[in-house]
């Protein structure tokens, strides 16, 4: 069954790769003008960070592509390719890169929410700092956190709804934050921990730390309320610093400046290094595959047999020009639209209906009380979603007027 179900899926990536990223020189190429486009891949446009779709088999990240013809200097694009290995397919263009105020551009991509197909970013300004995180969702990029002189660990427990961080403490949200009023929610775990990464898997939580003598790993008690580090679990240490870290049920791991390596949690003293690529970075596990990223590729390794496989990498696509609709755009010529058409400099964008590109007012952005404007920019509430921002998959409940997607309501 799990080999026709990742079989399945693959064709379904394939096909609408087909269909979506058929190589071009030109835009008249791709279909309608101006509502498609031909982009071309650099050698470095692959942003850091990714995240593992296992319902859809895929690995999704962020492309930078640059535009032919006489079009702007190109765009972001949230994407994905498949598990196996293929084409990159583009899901949705990052519209903040272009529409948000003051010179903001994501950067990295930081995290990953696959129960609703968010990807948690890093949105920088282009002069002067002020680095922000938080969700890309409904072409709004909202800040939940600004980005401080600490590292901030993110680990998500999407059954529960629940997120773990740490920055200056160890915490834990009772709900994933999708707006800054979302984080305040939450309960101080260990005070006074900073960690260099966090990992997340099966009702585990680990973490790991920095330290003169190079990294410690850690596993954190998901109960434990305002208690003092000292009260933590030591499993293992490093005698350098990491670059990212995964677990499975059994094991650790990690990338280093020295490659990539497996911890059993039977027996930490000893460890397997699986790979000597010195650049690997962001790392993931899912049954039985570790996926990492370097400079220029995604690459697998099979945890039982260390086999390797590149399944994406810049320097091959980088030749190649593909075909993409404006954003909002479908259809093989890519005009439809199944909301609003706005205009910018000659360049179309499909919006949901009656949803501006900056706002002011709540009402401005449509389906109120659902919607609301958040930064200048119009959203849904937390937890709801679709056209109209009204969708909920738990319980809604009112609140002075305004609705509430909650879990567990407790009226």
């Amino acid at each position: 069954m799990k080999i026709f179900k990742q079989l399945f899926c693959a064709l379904l990536v394939v096909g609408a790769v087909a269909a979506r990223a058929k190589s071009c020189s030109q835009s008249y190429e791709c279909g309608t003008q101006p509502f498609a486009h031909c982009y071309n891949m650099t050698a470095k446009h692959m942003l850091p960070g990714f995240g593992l779709d296992n319902g859809q088999h895929t690995i999704n990240f962020i492309n930078n592509l640059g535009a032919v013809d006489n079009r702007p200097d190109g765009a972001s694009f949230f994407g994905r390719v498949s598990m196996d290995g293929g084409e990159f397919e583009v899901i949705e263009e990052i519209e903040s890169d272009a529409n948000v105020q003051n010179g903001q551009r994501v950067v990295q991509m930081y995290n990953y929410l696959e129960s609703k197909h968010i990807p948690y970013v890093v949105n920088s300004k282009a002069t002067a700092g002020n680095a922000g995180i938080g969700p890309y969702a409904n072409h709004v990029f909202t800040q939940v956190w600004s980005v401080l002189s600490v590292y901030l660990g993110m680990a998500f427990d999407e059954k529960n709804n629940i997120m773990y961080s740490c920055d200056l403490d160890i915490r834990k949200y009772n709900k994933i934050p999708m707006t800054f009023e979302d984080r305040r929610d939450n309960t101080t775990m260990y005070t006074g921990q900073t960690c260099s990464g966090m990992s997340y898997y099966n009702g585990k939580l680990y973490f790991s730390a920095n330290s003169a003598a190079g990294t410690s790993f850690y596993q954190a008690d998901t109960t434990c309320v305002n208690c003092d580090k000292s009260k933590l679990s030591a499993i293992f240490n490093e005698s350098s610093y990491i670059h990212g870290m995964t677990s499975s049920d059994t094991d650790i791991f990690y990338t280093s400046s020295t490659g990539i390596y497996q911890v059993s949690l039977a027996n930490p003293s000893t460890k397997k290094q699986l790979s000597s690529d010195t650049k690997a970075g962001t790392i993931k596990y899912s049954e039985g595959f570790v996926y990492y990223q370097n400079d220029n590729q995604i690459i697998s390794i099979e945890v039982a047999t260390g086999k390797t496989k590149v399944l994406y990498d810049t320097a091959t696509v980088a030749r190649q020009n593909q075909c993409y609709c404006a954003t909002g755009f479908s259809g093989d010529q890519c005009e439809t639209c199944s909301g609003r058409i706005q205009w910018n400099n000659g360049i179309p964008k499909c919006y949901r209906e009656n949803q501006p590109l900056f706002c002011v007012q709540d009402y401005e952005c449509g389906n109120v009380p659902f919607t609301l404007c958040n930064y200048g920019t119009c959203s849904c509430r937390n937890n709801f979603y679709g056209a109209k921002c009204d969708q909920c998959d738990y319980h809604i409940i009112w609140e002075n007027g305004i609705p509430v997607c909650e879990k567990n309501p407790t009226a």
